[in-house]
């Protein structure tokens, strides 16, 4: 059994993941601030292997921007959007324009009702 949902379900949900992952990041970040405070587990150095972990993490960021900008840039992508003329549109009207055109379906073509190319 297939799970139909419409394009308005995923743009509702986003906003509410959006809020919902930042709450939990602010939540995660406010009681590590707590509780290292009371504790005294962010006193002192900390120890190498998380001083490497860092280093690697922060280097494998850096080359994960640098290949993301080149595949934008090589894939036409990062042109084709900033040359587009639907960025000059305000917001609502970028948004009306969105909401016509998911509203339009294909008109489907049964072999029945098709009698070939135009003639004449």
């Amino acid at each position: 059994m297939e799970m139909v949902t419409s394009p308005e379900s995923g743009s509702r949900r986003r906003p509410l993941l959006v809020v919902l992952l930042s709450v939990l990041a602010a939540a995660v970040i406010v009681g590590a601030v707590v509780v290292g405070r009371d504790t005294g587990i962010l006193d002192g150095d900390p120890p190498a292997w998380a001083n490497i972990l860092g280093g690697v993490l922060q280097l494998a960021g850096f080359a994960l921007t640098i290949a993301t900008i080149v595949w934008l840039v090589r894939s036409g992508r990062f042109r084709a959007d900033r040359e587009s003329s639907l960025r000059r549109l305000s917001p609502s009207d970028s948004r009306s324009l969105q909401q016509k055109v998911r509203r339009v379906r294909p008109r489907t073509v049964r072999t029945s009702d098709y009698s070939g190319p135009p003639r004449g």
